[in-house]
């Protein structure tokens, strides 16, 4: 696994990711994680997880449930509709989900079916402190962490750990 902080001059860093760190995250061949500020640590935070039709789902899931136990925080599952692989269903979601959550009891986890993860997080006041997410959304990075034209500017303290199949 790679770490790389979020990077900056000025006003702008904690909003900004920069292009070293993206660029590694399209092109590592291991998991990529950018970190970014805590902000308010006092304030219980989500770990999202972003699963869909790729074979890398597992792996983002035991990822994410991981983290939230670490953390001791909830995880929200997003199952996604993917331009290659169509959209998952509630039954798939289930059958991720059915066999991690065992490992996992201590976790709290809610899921929902979205088109996006960007647009379900835009459109929801969500306290998110980490997205999981899957090698297929490497180009998508800057929208989660990304310049402050993007849409999830208003998590400027959310991390993203962006998982390659081993």
């Amino acid at each position: 696994m790679i770490c790389v902080g979020s990077v900056g001059i000025g006003r702008a860093a904690g909003r900004l990711v920069g292009s070293a760190a993206v660029a590694l995250a399209q092109h590592a061949h291991c998991p990529v994680a950018i970190i970014r500020a805590d902000g308010d640590s006092s304030q219980r935070k989500r770990i999202v997880a972003v699963v869909d039709r790729h074979s890398d789902s597992d792996e983002v899931l035991h990822r994410a449930l991981d983290e939230a136990r670490l953390r001791g925080a909830a995880l929200l599952v997003l199952g996604v509709r993917r331009w290659d692989a169509g959209a998952i269903s509630e039954s798939e979601l289930a059958r991720h989900l059915q066999r991690r959550l065992p490992d996992y009891p201590d976790v709290a986890v809610q899921k929902c079916i979205t088109d996006t993860a960007t647009e379900y997080l835009v459109t929801r006041n969500e306290s998110v402190q980490l997205v999981v997410t899957g090698c297929s959304d490497a180009n998508k990075l800057t929208r989660l962490v990304g310049p402050h034209r993007f849409a999830l500017a208003a998590y400027p303290n959310c991390s993203v750990l962006l998982i390659r199949p081993s």
